[in-house]
C-alpha cells in the first residue's frame, strides 16, 4: 500500500486591516491616507446610510441553517467617533 505524502498547504491570502473614517470627516481621511499609502492598511470612508431592510418580511420557511456570520469586528459605528480600525484576518 503506498504512503501518503501530506504536503503543506498554500500559503492564505492576507485580508489588510481597514481604517473606516466617518463620511463627515474627509479632512482626515485625506491625512490618513497620504500616513498610510503603501502600507498595510486601507483608509476608506464610511459609505453606509441607514439600514438596508426598511421593513420586516416574514418568510414561510427559514432556510438558513444558522449564523453565518460571527459577531461584528467593529465595536462602535464610526459615526460616534472619526475612525475605526478593522482588523484584517487570513482568509
Amino acid at each position: 500500500m503506498p504512503t501518503k505524502v501530506l504536503l503543506p498547504s498554500p500559503p492564505r491570502p492576507a485580508v489588510p486591516d481597514h481604517l473606516i473614517v466617518a463620511r463627515d470627516h474627509a479632512d482626515l481621511c485625506r491625512v490618513l491616507r497620504e500616513i498610510f499609502a503603501g502600507g498595510k492598511c486601507a483608509v476608506v470612508v464610511d459609505r453606509r446610510k441607514g439600514e438596508r431592510r426598511q421593513h420586516y418580511q416574514p418568510v414561510r420557511v427559514e432556510r438558513r441553517r444558522g449564523k453565518r456570520r460571527g459577531g461584528s469586528a467593529i465595536a462602535a459605528p464610526p459615526s460616534r467617533q472619526p475612525y475605526e480600525l478593522v482588523r484584517g484576518r487570513y482568509r
